[in-house]
């Protein structure tokens, strides 16, 4: 087993918790935000795809407070096929 980091977990100044998930390649995919955000990022791991959640301040990474989804450029929503 190699030691590539997967998950990060820390507390950010604010006091809110931060889970962060990561590909085998050390890659960041996803964000969870204990002030009551999701968020995904590209495959560059800095680009932010898609935020959603409810949170009622600004995020210690700037993002500003949201209640609702945000996606991306190029972002779409649809409906998942039918199984």
């Amino acid at each position: 087993m190699d030691s590539t980091v997967q998950t990060r977990m820390a507390t950010k100044s604010s006091g809110a918790c931060l889970i962060q998930l990561y590909d085998a390649a050390g890659t960041r995919n996803v964000g969870i935000v204990g002030a009551g955000a999701d968020q995904a990022f590209d495959e560059d791991d800095t680009t932010l795809v898609f935020r959603a959640g409810r949170t009622f301040t600004v995020l210690s990474d700037g993002l500003p407070p949201l209640n609702g989804v945000e996606l991306g450029p190029g972002g779409s929503v649809s409906m998942l096929p039918s199984p």
